[in-house]
């Protein structure tokens, strides 16, 4: 029985490990920016210039050459890979995006370096229709009103990736439960065996 026990355990971490995607890992990391431009105050999330803006990303770090000062990666339909803005009291994520077959995450040798999206149209309170995005390397963000003929310019802040977070990892609960079934499982076996 014990070996039978051991054989499963050995089987079960096995398979945690080939059942993990082919990557070496994801890695999150968090940014943050500066408002530039407030529209006198009266843009919908309460900021002001020089307050701070926030985002973090997720990425899968094995797709990430390192070697371009200008490594750009679309993450429409690549598993794990997500990201989070926040302005004032207000949260947008990947699941907000219009078209995310536009949004690309940018790296510069290796460290993550910007961001591209947009997020149309928003609704928040009195203000409708705005227009939320990112471009050109991801380094701006804008807020305006979207599809009229004088648009109005609610927010713009910059982003100042330089002082990115340290990648750090993001656990995985599949591989982390078969390890823990196959850590189980050995145990038992070894419990069994002093007795």
């Amino acid at each position: 029985m014990n070996k039978f026990v051991r054989c499963l355990s050995s089987a079960m971490l096995l398979a945690g490990l080939v059942a993990t995607p082919a990557h070496a890992i994801l890695v999150s990391t968090d940014f943050s920016g500066t408002v530039t431009l407030d529209n006198g105050g009266t843009n919908p999330f309460g900021l002001m210039n020089g307050d701070s803006i926030s985002g973090s990303a997720i990425y899968d770090d094995a797709l990430i050459a390192g070697v371009s000062a200008n490594e750009d990666h679309a993450i429409n339909g690549l598993a794990g890979w997500s990201f989070s803005i926040t302005l004032g009291s207000f949260t947008f994520t990947e699941v907000d995006v219009t078209d995310p077959t536009y949004t690309t995450f940018w790296f510069n040798m290796g460290a993550f370096d910007g961001i591209e999206f947009y997020i149309e149209p928003v609704n928040i309170g009195s203000i409708s229709n705005l227009l939320v995005e990112d471009f050109d390397g991801g380094r701006s963000l804008f807020v305006e009103e979207f599809n009229v003929s004088n648009p109005v310019v609610y927010l713009e802040a910059d982003w100042d990736f330089a002082n990115a977070s340290t990648p750090v990892a993001v656990s995985e609960p599949a591989t982390l439960a078969l390890l823990g079934l196959g850590l189980i499982g050995l145990g038992l076996s070894k419990k069994r065996k002093e007795k």
